[in-house]
Order: C-alpha cells, then structure tokens, then sequence
C-alpha cells in the first residue's frame, strides 16, 4: 500500500464518519465503505466482499443517547484494507476489522472531548453579536477535526498496519487460522441481535414465513421483499380494523 492509497482511505473514513453523510445512511455502512476500499486498492470485489461480512457482524448495532456500541466505519475501511493489501479471506478480515470498530469507539469519544472546546468560543460569538459566524464553530472546526484525528489516525494504520498484519500472518500461520474459524463464527452474534427484535410478539410468525420462503421454497430475497410487503399490508389493514371497533 502506498502512502498516497492510505491517505484516499483516511478521507474515505472521514467522509462515512461525518454528520454529513448520516442523511445518506449507506455511506456509512460496511458493505459500501468496504467497495471503495476496494476500488482504492485495486480490487472492488473483493472489498465489496469483506464489506458484507463485516455488515453481518454489525446488523444489529443500535446506538442510542448519542452512543456508539462500535464503530463500523472504521472497522469498514481498516478491516478491509487489511485484508486486500494482506490477501486475507473474508473471515480473518473480520476478526480483525472487530477490534478495528472498538477501536473507533475510544476515537469517537476522544474526539467528542476535544470538541468541546468549541463551545466557549461559541458563546463569545454570540456574547458579541456575530451569531452569523456559528457554523464555524459547528460545522467548520468540529469537521476538520474529524479529518486530522480520524482520517489521520486511519491513514497511519492502513499503512503501517498492512506491515503489521502481514508480518503475522508470515511467523504466525496457526494464529491466522484461528482467527479466521473465530471470525467465521462472528456474524452470528449480529443475527442473533437482529433475531432479538424481530421475535417479539406478534411479529414472530412472519419470521417463520420468512424462514419458509428461504429456507423450503427457495424465494430469492427479492420474492421474500415482496411478500413481506404484501404480508405488511394485509397487517396493517387488519390491525387498523380491529382498533376502530
């Protein structure tokens, strides 16, 4: 990897990580951040590949109150360049690209710290009437911020950890072999979180229909989309029906 391709990577976490690309939410999804990835490497494949394995870990993440269980951009970006600059298979990626999303947790909230030293400067714009001047201190400062610590930070490691990473998978091929049956296991664990929501109440026999039309009928996940609609529909016809007796 070359300096130049880390530094494209560094930008492409920051522009998953900012406000900015929330409103477009799969810009800051795995399964699209791992495509670019791979686009900057030279292998759009296979970065569309890890990408999906890693969202599988993460299908379930829910943060709340400002929180983030992990971060998944950074796990995105780091984990699949480490894996196409190291030819690591999808599931050694995503044992890696783990600890790369709790990573990104501690940078979140060192970064959340150090942006609130904007906040005085803020309140003596507006002690002296210069209220139009705010989106520096909200949008500008806050954003460039990002860039140098969370960009920089993911630059650094995509160079430097590329190195790393294939210096262990040089002296330690049993450790890899092992991470890769452990990363294998790993989108279990973001199933099972979505299974969490999903079997409650009422909502537990379209589960079952849905396992049916996969798993038996062979429905292609299109097919499945589409009768899930129909199936909403119908729901919520019915629901509404029985409320207004």
């Amino acid at each position: 990897m070359t300096w130049f391709q880390a530094i494209l990577l560094g930008i492409l976490y920051w522009t998953g990580a900012s406000w900015i690309t929330t409103v477009i939410w799969f810009f800051q999804k795995p399964l699209f951040l791992g495509f670019i990835a791979g686009c900057i490497l030279g292998d759009p494949a296979k970065g569309a590949l890890v990408g999906a394995t890693i969202s599988l870990v993460y299908i379930g993440n829910v943060g709340a109150g400002g929180s983030i269980p992990a971060d998944t951009t950074l796990a995105g970006v780091l984990g699949t360049a480490l894996a196409i600059t190291n030819n690591l298979d999808a599931e050694t990626a995503l044992a890696i690209a783990v600890p790369c999303g709790l990573l990104g947790t501690l940078l979140h909230y060192g970064r959340m710290t150090w942006n609130s030293i904007w906040i005085p400067m803020a309140e003596k714009l507006i002690d002296d009437g210069k209220g139009d001047r705010l989106w520096l201190i909200n949008v500008l400062l806050p954003q460039l911020l990002l860039l140098v610590i969370g960009g920089g930070i993911c630059t650094v490691a995509c160079y430097y950890g590329a190195n790393a990473v294939s210096g262990v998978n040089n002296s330690l091929s049993g450790l890899v072999s092992v991470m890769g049956t452990i990363g294998g296991m790993l989108p279990a664990v973001g199933i099972g979180l979505t299974l969490i929501y999903i079997y409650k109440d009422d909502a537990k026999p379209f589960l079952y229909v849905g396992f049916l039309l996969t798993a038996v009928l062979g429905f292609s996940l299109v097919q499945v989309g589409v009768v899930g609609a129909i199936c909403a529909v119908v729901y919520y016809n019915l629901t509404r029906k029985l409320e207004e007796r």
